[in-house]
């Protein structure tokens, strides 16, 4: 028998003493495991003692823990009614035993046995049962700095605290998001519930309402308190201004419970007991109507606002709900979106929704581009029965005194589609603050930009003087006795104020204002003084206001020299207000002279080759993306054979390209389409710097874009639209 050599020797060693290291180690981990399963089992076996013998004692008796003697003893009030020193059992945390606190007491001895949680309202377990679905800040569109505002003040104090402290703030304590219905508030509040770890309550204010006293402002105490005792929590609050209106001392039994509701929210917002790790989210439709003592800092800290989604937002919102839609072919979101002037996040999901119907009535199983352009043109004739607030902000106040009202101002913006956008909302300004500006936008002309210039030399610098005469041409709202002015440099919302007056107006103290401000900001007994006064007055001074506006654009035409025409449409038998256009004799004379003669009827300088057919009767219909309105197929049929032959549209070489379509309004030459064979002109409601390759701009339209709108937004099919389009009238304005 050979003997084993050292090493081998020395290596069989070593391994069995690994072997037996490994088995050790497995052992101990074992062995503990064990012993963490002992103690379970142990705490299990006491928790089902103690259970048992609480159902074989005779009961037990709820109380609440009034305050604490010494180490031992509480001072209890029992649910029957009487007050006792009791003692505590062992094993319950004397920690948790504060006033106020809810315990167990032993039918006999009346000692605490054990720790209750808070008496919680079922309306408070029902807020928690809400389910936010699946929802992601991603899925959000056109609102990133609103979402970063809001997961600054409640997720970021909720997840990193000890920033706030380092810097030595106190985090904020709730938001208020605000803005048109529609917009996402409640789809942020969704997502942050989904992001969030923390308990989400999600509360509608409308249902806290009790028609018992007191029953409310109980709900209120109630969801604060869980929510202390559930932190970090997060409460959202929708429409809040169901209950979070401004107080008055008038009203019925049921407005004052309002208003103790409102007061003991306030209380808990900011009271006594500090809310913690507790978020609150509210949102409202209506934050003109809310306390003030509700919006201000240390309840409210921030307010966030939920504007109408922008162009580019209405992209990022049509692209987020066209994702999971089957799609055939290329879709020209940008031409979809600029048919979407206007509508809200909900609206743009609409969209999406009904193309996928316009897809399903064809028997598709994908949607195409036309089924987009179909939707979006349905949604934007029924958003015209929707009653539609103003939730700008406003950047200047108007003031109504003893009878008084604004005499002169100009509106001067930018021509076009955007000053046509800053008109209308500065209109609506005008309503809100002074209800009784109703006169339409029918007076809205072009005025001379070089005078304008002239007008405001000592207010523009010289360096920005040569760059708006390059680059901008000013448009005049005239508002009867009233009209305001707008820098065409200003943002959408940056209104300016010049050329104003107060001045005694007897329309304007036909409706008995009194000393009230109109800002808004008035009380309901002082609005109720003139409320009923108020519909005769705005009758008398629109009736004025349409006067005076037709004639300071008879006034203009005088002192400008320059020519004008008018057409008169009739849509399905019924006569629009005429549209009155402007005429560049300048720089297009030969076209000019052309157009005025086709308007009155008369025989144009044209060739003898060319059949003469005048404007009066002829069909209207829209064959060129962004030409709302396009005259001369005069069956309306697309036809361009024989009698129903389109007009001969003459464009003079030398005359081309004179203006360019920079601007919407332009009114020009058509000569292109699949089935136009020469129509003779349309009119643009945008910027079309593309149809300058193909058209001659010669006018542009000063007044009757209601009649512009009112047709662009006719259903077409093909070249005709669906409602029959007609030029009733049309001639040389003097």
């Amino acid at each position: 028998m050979s003997a084993v050599p050292p090493e081998d020797e020395r290596t069989q060693v070593l391994n069995a003493y690994k072997a037996k290291v490994m088995e050790h180690r497995e052992m101990e981990s074992r062995v503990k495991n064990m012993r963490e399963n002992v103690k379970a089992l142990v705490k299990d076996f006491n928790k089902t003692e103690d259970d048992l013998k609480a159902l074989q004692s005779v009961g037990q008796i709820i109380g609440e823990v009034l305050r604490q003697l010494d180490e031992d003893r509480f001072i209890v009030k029992a649910s029957s009614g009487p007050r006792y020193v009791v003692g505590c059992r062992a094993k319950v945390d004397k920690s948790k035993l504060k006033s106020g606190t809810r315990v167990a007491l032993d039918m006999t001895t009346l000692t605490i046995m054990r720790y209750l949680p808070r008496e919680v309202d079922p309306t408070v377990y029902h807020m928690l049962k809400e389910d936010a679905g699946n929802v992601s800040f991603s899925s959000i569109g056109g609102l990133n700095e609103q979402i970063r505002e809001l997961r600054e003040v409640i997720e970021l104090p909720l997840t990193n605290p000890e920033l706030f402290l380092r810097v030595g703030i106190k985090p904020p304590k709730g938001v208020l998001l605000y803005g048109p219905p529609g917009t996402g508030k409640t789809l942020l509040a969704r997502a942050l519930a989904c992001n969030i770890n923390a308990t989400f309550l999600k509360v509608v204010a409308s249902a806290i309402v009790d028609k018992y006293i007191g029953e409310s402002a109980r709900v209120i105490r109630e969801m604060f308190g869980y929510a202390r005792d559930h932190q970090p929590c997060v409460i959202f609050m929708d429409e809040i201004d169901a209950i979070g209106g401004s107080r008055y001392s008038e009203g019925t039994s049921a407005d004052r419970e309002i208003q103790r509701t409102l007061m003991e929210l306030l209380n808990q917002l900011d009271g006594f007991d500090a809310l913690g790790q507790v978020k609150m989210v509210m949102a409202t439709n209506r934050p003109d109507i809310l306390d003030p003592a509700l919006l201000r800092p240390g309840r409210l800290d921030r307010k966030i606002e939920i504007p109408l989604p922008n162009e580019a937002s209405r992209m990022d919102i049509l692209k987020i709900h066209s994702g999971p839609i089957t799609k055939k072919g290329e879709i020209d979101y940008e031409s979809i979106v600029k048919l979407t002037d206007g509508f809200n996040g909900a609206d743009m999901r609409n969209v999406c929704t009904e193309a996928g119907m316009f897809a399903i009535r064809a028997d598709r199983e994908y949607v195409v581009e036309e089924d987009f352009m179909k939707a979006a043109r349905k949604l934007a004739e029924t958003k015209k029965l929707e009653s539609k607030m103003d939730y700008s902000k406003v950047v200047f106040k108007m003031t109504s005194v003893g009878g008084a009202g604004m005499e002169c101002c100009e509106l001067v913006g930018l021509m076009g589609d955007v000053a046509y956008q800053r008109c209308r909302m500065l209109l609506q300004e005008l309503r809100k603050l002074h209800p009784i500006f109703v006169s339409p936008l029918e007076g809205m002309m072009e005025v001379e930009y070089l005078e304008y210039l002239k007008s405001q030399q000592d207010k523009i610098p010289k360096s920005k003087r040569a760059e708006l005469l390059r680059t901008t041409r000013p448009v005049i709202l005239l508002l009867g006795s009233s009209t305001v002015v707008l820098d065409g440099e200003d943002e959408l919302l940056g209104f300016a104020m010049e050329q104003t007056q107060l001045s005694k107006n007897e329309l304007l103290a036909a409706a008995a204002f009194g000393d009230v401000v109109a800002d808004g900001e008035g009380t309901d007994s002082a609005r109720t003084e003139y409320g009923e006064k108020l519909a005769l007055a705005e009758e008398m001074l629109e009736a004025k206001a349409e006067e005076e506006a037709q004639e300071a654009v008879a006034r203009h035409r005088e002192l400008s020299g320059h020519q004008y025409a008018y057409l008169v449409f009739e849509v399905d038998g019924v006569a629009l207000p005429r549209v009155e256009l402007e005429l560049f004799h300048n720089v297009c004379p030969k076209t000019c002279k052309n157009f005025l003669a086709f308007c009155e009827h008369k025989v144009p300088d044209i060739s003898d080759e060319a059949q003469y057919l005048g404007y009066r009767g002829n069909a209207v219909h829209r064959v060129v993306r962004g030409g709302w309105i396009q005259a001369g197929d005069v069956a309306g049929d697309g036809c361009g054979d024989g009698p129903c032959r389109s007009l001969y549209g003459l464009e003079f070489p030398d005359e081309s390209f004179a203006i360019s379509h920079d601007a919407a309004g332009i009114l020009s030459m058509a000569n292109t389409g699949p089935h136009t064979n020469g129509s003779q002109f349309f009119i643009t409601l945008a910027p079309q710097p593309w149809l300058d390759r193909h058209k001659v701009a010669f006018g542009r339209v000063v007044s009757g874009w209601r009649t512009i709108m009112t047709i662009g937004g006719l259903e077409t099919r093909q070249e005709r639209p669906c409602v029959p389009c007609t030029i009733v009238d049309s001639g040389r304005l003097q």
